[in-house]
């Protein structure tokens, strides 16, 4: 078309006069060629707007899907994103439950080491007061054989003892007796010889006698 154009010009620039039929055709040959590209360019401009209409077509179409994706992409986003809240929330919760359950952990290590040494050190007081307690219940023991001999000792003592005394007092009351019976029976024959003078006094050695016998058997 541009050539046409160009050739137009110089046909009607040229300064050497021309025939008007040769005018004509070449006028007639060019508008022929006009008309022939102005079809093409209609046609051209027809495939151009049916091109252009597609692409607005396909362009609403593509904008209108992605505009649904946009949207099922935004609602997703906003899910997302609250559901990134509640985690963050949930997070915060936890951790802040971490922290109380690993102070409380710590309290309670904290307990049960204090418990576990008060208790070792009551476990070590009860352990030395039960070997002081054996010591002192050996001792006892110890002391309490010694007792019990010696109280045996004491009681066989006592027995032979006593045993001896009344053997003793059996001895000595025999001699007494014997020898009551003698004086008395020497008294009466050397006072026989004094009856008749000493008659009274016989009577009374023979009851003093009498009371010295029922004294005697009564006290021993």
């Amino acid at each position: 078309m541009e050539a046409l154009l160009l050739q137009k010009k110089a046909l009607l620039g040229r300064d050497v006069p021309e025939s008007q039929s040769k005018r004509v055709f070449k006028l007639k040959v060019l508008s022929e060629s006009l008309s022939s590209s102005t079809s093409k360019t209609e046609d051209r401009i027809s495939e151009n707007r049916i091109q252009k209409e597609g692409a607005l077509k396909f362009r609403i179409t593509k904008t209108s899907e992605i505009s649904q994706l946009e949207k099922e992409l935004e609602d997703e986003i906003n899910a997302l994103e609250n559901q990134r809240d509640e985690l963050e929330a949930a997070l915060k919760k936890v951790k802040v439950a971490l922290v109380s359950a690993n102070a409380r952990l710590y309290n309670a290590r904290e307990e049960r080491d204090q418990f576990d040494e008060a208790n070792n050190q009551i476990l070590q007081h009860f352990k030395v007061k039960e070997d002081e307690l054996s010591k002192s219940m050996t001792l006892y023991k110890a002391e309490a054989d010694v007792c019990d001999a010696f109280i045996s000792f004491l009681e066989d003592s006592w027995t032979f003892e006593s045993s001896h005394i009344r053997q003793k007092q059996k001895q000595v009351n025999d001699e007494l007796d014997k020898c009551e019976d003698y004086l008395v029976n020497l008294a009466i024959h050397v006072l026989s010889m004094y009856k008749d003078e000493l008659g009274p006094s016989i009577a009374n050695l023979r009851e003093l006698g009498e009371n010295l016998k029922r004294y005697h058997n009564s006290h021993f």
